[in-house]
């Protein structure tokens, strides 16, 4: 493994976000969640290539806005976040990360 190690942990309306480039990112990339199904939290990784502002979101299965989970520019690395579902009901929801020239979604299913 080659680069530098770097990691910071930062309160964002009450979620934990790890922060690190432990890796140098190969390619833009959100990952499946684990665990799935999930109840009452589950870890949402992520990659981007370069500094960029980066946007996650929590969608219900309507497409209803259910959290911004992070809203701000990164550094190029592979970033991990807790999504705790305080309040949510059961059901499938769906997470979006978007930066100005990529976009992923993927599906997370919440069983209490």
């Amino acid at each position: 493994m080659v680069g530098l190690l770097y990691s910071e942990k930062v309160e964002l309306n009450s979620k934990k976000v790890n922060e690190g480039a432990n890796d140098i990112p190969t390619r833009f990339s959100l990952y499946h969640n684990y665990t799935n199904p999930f109840y009452p939290a589950t870890t949402i990784e992520f990659e981007i290539l370069e500094r960029t502002n980066a946007k996650l979101v929590v969608y219900d299965f309507l497409g209803n806005e259910v959290e911004t989970l992070i809203d701000r520019e990164l550094e190029a690395g592979k970033y991990k976040l807790n999504f705790e579902s305080n309040g949510l009901p059961s059901g499938v929801y769906f997470y979006t990360l978007k930066t100005p020239k990529s976009i992923q979604t993927n599906k997370m299913l919440l069983i209490k």
